[in-house]
C-alpha cells in the first residue's frame, strides 16, 4: 500500500492507494495532524509518497514520528534526469 501525501497552501492531500495503485478518496488534514495519521498507518508499512522529504520528514521527526518507508518525488526526477554514462 502506498500513502501519497500533496502539501497545497498549507494544508495536506492525503490519498491511500491499494495494491494495483488505484487511489481511495482523498482526505484534506492540517500539518497538525499528520504525525498522528503517519503513526495510525505505520504498523502496515505503508510507503509514504510525497514530493519532497525534506518539505515533510523534519517535521514528523520533530514530532518523534519515523517512517519505515518513503518516495521522494523530487529525488526520482533528479535522478532520472542525471545523464547515463
Amino acid at each position: 500500500m502506498d500513502v501519497v501525501v500533496v502539501p497545497a497552501d498549507g494544508v495536506l492531500t492525503v490519498t491511500e492507494l491499494d495494491d494495483d495503485a488505484r487511489p481511495g478518496p482523498a482526505s484534506m488534514l492540517d500539518w497538525a495532524d499528520l504525525p498522528a495519521l503517519v503513526e495510525r498507518y505505520e504498523p502496515s508499512r505503508p510507503r509514504w509518497v510525497w514530493p519532497d522529504t525534506s518539505a515533510v520528514y523534519p517535521r514528523l521527526l520533530q514530532a518523534g514520528v519515523p517512517v519505515a518507508r518513503a518516495y521522494d518525488l523530487r529525488a526520482a526526477h533528479a535522478s532520472w534526469r542525471r545523464p547515463r554514462t
